[in-house]
């Protein structure tokens, strides 16, 4: 009960009806039960310099450091400034590799609910598939919302 409160609280004035939830349901699944928005998981994820971008992004966060509470703010900004890549393009990616959508809630927020491990785990789920994608290969209608 607390993560679905959490969840809510997450979202704020995003959910206004019940139905809305069912928008959330990135917060509830784990990273291979995640869905995505075809056409933008095709145009970014799938997209070469995009993927690289997102792998170098995996290789530089210190994951052992972000578990003892490095904020997730601090490690993206200083990627973005090291590797001169605009906050906007990595943020607009992590976010459709983590909740499956390039819209929601605060993407820090969505970081810090799901935790370290989580989210290490869907951006790794994320470039498989679109490295699948870049090469050609088929997607299961399963993995669209």
């Amino acid at each position: 009960m607390d993560r679905l409160k959490e969840a809510l609280l997450l979202h704020g004035d995003r959910i206004t009806v019940a139905g809305d939830i069912l928008q959330a349901g990135w917060c509830f699944v784990k990273h291979t039960g995640l869905r995505y928005r075809e056409s933008c998981f095709r145009d970014h994820i799938c997209d070469k310099d995009n993927l690289e971008i997102l792998t170098a992004f995996m290789d530089v966060v210190p994951w052992e450091v972000r578990v003892q509470g490095q904020s997730w703010e601090e490690s993206i900004k200083q990627f973005c400034q090291d590797e001169e890549i605009k906050l906007r393009l990595l943020a607009q990616l992590v976010r459709i590799a983590i909740t499956g959508s390039e819209h929601g809630p605060s993407l820090f927020g969505c970081l810090e609910f799901l935790g370290a491990a989580e989210v290490k785990a869907r951006i790794e789920f994320a470039i498989v598939l679109g490295m699948a994608g870049v090469g050609g290969g088929e997607f299961t209608e399963k993995m669209w919302l």
